[in-house]
C-alpha cells in the first residue's frame, strides 16, 4: 500500500484506484478474511473486488505461456477472471466513453 501512495502522491497524482484484487483468495481461511476486511476498512467495501481463488491451473497456464481462460476454461481462476472482467467491463466502458462511471467505484 506504500508504493500506491507513493505514486499517487508524487509520480502520478491524477492516479485513481478504481478497485483492489485480493489474489490467491480463500474465504475459509481466517488470516484472508482478515486481510480482506482490513482492507476494506482501510479503502472502503466498495473498493474490494471479488477476489481470485487460489487455483494451480492458473500457475499451470502461466508456465506455458497461455492465457487461463484457453488453458483451463473450466477452472476456477479463469472463471473467477471472467467475472472480473465481465464486472469491470461496464466500469471501464463508462469511462472511455465519458458517462457517469457507477457510483460504488467513485465513493
Amino acid at each position: 500500500m506504500r508504493v500506491l501512495f507513493k505514486v499517487m502522491s508524487g509520480h502520478n497524482p491524477g492516479l485513481k484506484v478504481l478497485g483492489l484484487l485480493p489474489m490467491t483468495s480463500a474465504e475459509h481461511i481466517r488470516q484472508h478474511r482478515s486481510v480482506t476486511n482490513d482492507v476494506a476498512r482501510q479503502f472502503g467495501a466498495h473498493r474490494v473486488l471479488k477476489g481470485i481463488r487460489n487455483d494451480i491451473r492458473l500457475a499451470e497456464a502461466f508456465a506455458v505461456g497461455k492465457p487461463a481462460r484457453y488453458y483451463a476454461p473450466s477452472s476456477r481462476g479463469a472463471q473467477d477472471f471472467a467475472e472480473l472482467a465481465a464486472s469491470l467491463a461496464p466500469i471501464l466502458g463508462a469511462r472511455r466513453n465519458g458517462t457517469a462511471v457507477d457510483a460504488r467505484i467513485n465513493g
